[in-house]
């Protein structure tokens, strides 16, 4: 299903990277139980990811647009990436006796 997605979705420039990282994914670490709070977690760190990349652009992004025309630029994207970071430390924690 992802792969027959990711062929309708995906630039075709980057169709054979996405495939690649994929089937390496898969052969290498195998999730036999998907949650749903995996499954939200996942969209939250993308939408996390999506929010300190645009802030790097020239443009910013207007945070609370609805609400206030104010744009929040670099600094609030490395403020989330040191958070995001800081985060991530329990679990990058729980998972480092897979890695050795």
């Amino acid at each position: 299903m992802i792969i027959l997605l990711s062929v309708f979705v995906l630039n075709k420039r980057v169709l054979p990277f996405f495939l690649a990282l994929l089937i390496l994914c898969l052969l290498f670490m195998p999730c036999t139980k998907i949650s749903y709070v995996l499954i939200f977690i996942s969209l939250i760190l993308g939408f996390l990811s999506h929010l300190i990349l645009d802030s790097f652009s020239s443009s910013g992004i207007r945070l609370f647009r609805p609400f206030s025309n104010q744009k929040v630029y670099k600094k609030f994207g490395i403020t989330l990436s040191i958070l995001l970071i800081i985060l991530s430390i329990p679990h990058l924690i729980n998972l480092s006796h897979l890695l050795f």
